[in-house]
Formats: structure tokens, C-alpha cells, sequence
């Protein structure tokens, strides 16, 4: 492990903290095709944010797979806590 790996999620942690929001991880590599599965087949780097919890996993790719299933809650936060963190990277730029 570098030490780039060790500052990201330290760095999520403290932007979490820093808008109270409570930070858990989920694996979700390995429950099926996302978005930026394209993309990596083709060696470019990406970054996966979501708002699955292990309560919400056996949702994904079913039936019960729809608007209505969306916690809108947790939907909000997640917003939040990207665009925090992207003025936060914003800000490390300058």
C-alpha cells in the first residue's frame, strides 16, 4: 500500500467528519457491472461513489431495482459528501 492509497481514505474520513456525516464502506466491485466497468477494461483509472449499504445490496440488479427504492437520505448525503470533497480537492490545486 503507498501512501497515496493510505491519504485518500483518510482525506474521506475527514470530510465526512467535517459535515457530520456518518462514513461507511461497502464493497461494491464485486456485485456486478457499474458504470465505469468500460473504462477500467481499458486501463483508465477510475473512482467508484455510491450510496449502497449492506442493507441495500440485495436490491441492485433485481426487480425491487427501481426509483422507488431509492433512499433519498442517503441519496442526499452522498451528494453532499462528493461535492465537499470536491471543493476540498478544488482547493489543494490552487
Amino acid at each position: 500500500m503507498n501512501s497515496q492509497s493510505l491519504t485518500i481514505p483518510l482525506t474521506w474520513n475527514g470530510v465526512a467528519a467535517s459535515i457530520q456525516l456518518p462514513l461507511g464502506v461497502v464493497n461494491a466491485e464485486q456485485i456486478g457491472d457499474e458504470d465505469s466497468t468500460s473504462f477500467r477494461k481499458r486501463h483508465v483509472p477510475t473512482v467508484m461513489l455510491h450510496s449502497v449499504t449492506q442493507q441495500t445490496v440485495p436490491i441492485l440488479h433485481s426487480v425491487s431495482d427501481n426509483l422507488s427504492a431509492i433512499r433519498v437520505d442517503d441519496y442526499y448525503d452522498s451528494y453532499h459528501l462528493i461535492a465537499v470533497y470536491l471543493a476540498y480537492l478544488d482547493g489543494k490545486l490552487d
